[in-house]
């Protein structure tokens, strides 16, 4: 005859979770870390799709798009 103990661990062993942990604050900071890094950008981003935007001609330069990169690279710390 299993003990108390054992018939305890095997419910438990049985049972599944009913919530999981997350670090709050954790997540906070990676958002807010994002946010700052978008606001950061966002004069950059705005200028880089402007000159694309108003390129004389609709030619787009490489020197257009290195500069719509950089700002996106900026936003998204990559």
């Amino acid at each position: 005859m299993p003990s108390s103990h054992e018939g305890f661990s095997q419910m438990i062993a049985a049972c599944r979770p009913i919530a999981h942990i997350i670090d709050v604050h954790s997540s906070i900071a990676r958002e807010q870390d994002a946010n700052a890094r978008l606001i950061a950008a966002a004069p950059d981003l705005l200028a880089a799709l402007q000159e694309l935007v108003l390129a004389p001609n609709k030619i787009r330069p490489e020197k257009y798009w290195d500069a719509a990169r950089l700002a996106i690279s900026k936003a998204t710390n990559n």
